[in-house]
Order: structure tokens, then sequence, then C-alpha cells
């Protein structure tokens, strides 16, 4: 027998493995691309809702603090019951009207939103950008970085520390804090910035 007759016939035998391989290749690139513009358009999308969500609650809450400045001045003692109660209107100060900035650093909430979100931090939309006091009848908002501050000063020139827990109060309503909850919000937002936490 012989060499020649050895030789497999190139016609007869099956499509090389490399060709294969480019092949399968080709045809995950093919339907890969069409995958991320669907993704990248739903990612657009949301950001433009979550624009639009947040200039209609900015919009709603002007009307509203317009609304309760419009409201009659009224007195404490005054029992008459043809005015407005006091009562509601402090409820409608208090539930209704949320600023729309940091307490502390007075940085514009949309602003800082959109900076997390261009960074790639803070989840989608950025939202763990934000702390909210979640303390009933307050709900005031502050930026990360004024909370990690706010924690370790002045504790760390004090005492080497952090503040105790006792003193973490929140600056509006002077209730405490959940400090493990900011922990686990510093951590979800960037890791590395625990470390100014002094954990």
């Amino acid at each position: 027998m012989s060499e020649s007759e050895n030789l497999p016939n190139p016609l007869s035998s099956p499509i090389r493995p490399i060709r294969q391989a480019k092949r399968k290749a080709i045809m995950k690139i093919d339907k890969a691309v069409p995958k991320e513009k669907e993704y990248k358009r739903k990612r657009e999308k949301e950001k433009r809702e979550l624009q639009e969500s947040n200039k209609r609650k900015k919009k709603s809450i002007k009307n509203q603090a317009l609304a309760i400045n419009q409201l009659p001045s009224l007195d404490i003692n005054q029992n008459s019951s043809s005015s407005i109660d006091n009562g509601l209107k402090i409820d409608l100060i208090r539930e209704t009207f949320i600023p729309l900035e940091c307490v502390i650093c007075t940085e514009d909430i949309i602003e800082l939103l959109d900076k997390a979100d261009k960074e790639g931090k803070g989840g989608i939309g950025g939202g763990l950008v934000l702390w909210t006091c979640e303390q009933k009848d307050c709900g005031a908002l502050f930026c990360i970085t004024c909370v990690i501050n706010y924690v370790t000063f002045p504790g760390r020139q004090q005492g080497g520390g952090l503040r105790r827990r006792e003193n973490l109060k929140c600056p509006t309503c002077t209730r405490i804090w959940d400090l493990e909850a900011i922990k686990d919000q510093v951590r979800a937002y960037d890791a590395n910035r625990l470390d100014e936490l002094g954990i």
C-alpha cells in the first residue's frame, strides 16, 4: 500500500476545527452586538426616565412649597374653626417639602446623582450617593461624602476613632443613625471609602 493511499482525501474530510471555531466566534459576535445595542438603549431609556422623574419631583416640590407659603399666617392660640389647623400646616411642610440638596454641603441632589452615574458608582441612577434619614417626620437628604465626614469628625481628633454611636445623631432631627446601615451603604457605593470611616 502506497503512502498516497493512507492520506485522507481533503474533499471528504470535515471542516477543519479552526474554521469551525472561527465560525462559532463570528456567530457569537453577531448575536452579542444586537444584545449590547438593546442593553444600551435600555440604559439610555432608564436614564431619560430618571431625569424626567427628577424634573417632575422638583417641579412638584416647588409647587407644594409655593402652596404652603400661600397658606394664611396662623396664631397657635387661635381657635377659629374657619382657619386651617396649625398642625396640618406643619405636617404639610414636613411631609411634602424636602429640599433637593444635601443638608450639609447644599450641593444639588440632581447634580450628585448625575455625577455618581457618570462615574459608574451608586447603582442605577447613582442613588447610593445619597443617605436619607429615615426617622419619622425627618427624611433629610445627605451626600455620602458628607455622611462619612460627619461620622468621623471630630471623633478622630478627640478619641482617635469613630464617634460613639450615642453621639451619631442626624443634624436635622437629632435622632441616632444606624452606623451598620451607613457602613453597608458606603461599602455598596465604593468599598475603598470604608477606610475613610476608620473601619
